[in-house]
């Protein structure tokens, strides 16, 4: 056999036999790297997003609640004023005054003015 050929099936033979090698790449780990990274900065973000919805969403239901509250105090306000001028007008103030059995004055007298003083002792 010649020394070429020996060469050969010795270097067939051990190729066999010995295990693969893994060759350590710098760029296969970045790639891992920065995949990572970017996946932890996009659940990171659709996080934000989906609290900064549901907040917004719940603040709104709040907002409709005090508008309703709103309208409903605007419209027992409006029914109190017209309860208030129904209650003060003149003809309210007879029919209160006949059913206490309080008589109308006839003829009005006013006193004369004493002076500065109100009451004195």
């Amino acid at each position: 056999m010649s020394p070429q050929l020996t060469a050969i099936k010795h270097q067939q033979r051990h190729a066999r036999t010995r295990p693969a090698r893994f060759h350590f790449s710098w760029n296969a780990i970045g790639s891992v790297r920065i995949t990572a990274i970017m996946l932890v900065v996009t659940f990171a973000l659709g996080g934000v997003y989906v609290s900064l919805l549901n907040k917004s969403s719940v603040e709104g239901f709040a907002l409709k609640d005090l508008e309703q509250r709103v309208e409903e105090l605007e419209l027992e306000n409006d029914r109190l004023h017209y309860q208030a001028s129904a209650l003060s007008s003149l003809s309210k103030i007879e029919q209160f005054a006949e059913a206490q059995d309080m008589i109308r004055g006839e003829s009005i007298t006013y006193l004369p003015d004493v002076g500065s003083t109100v009451a004195a002792r």
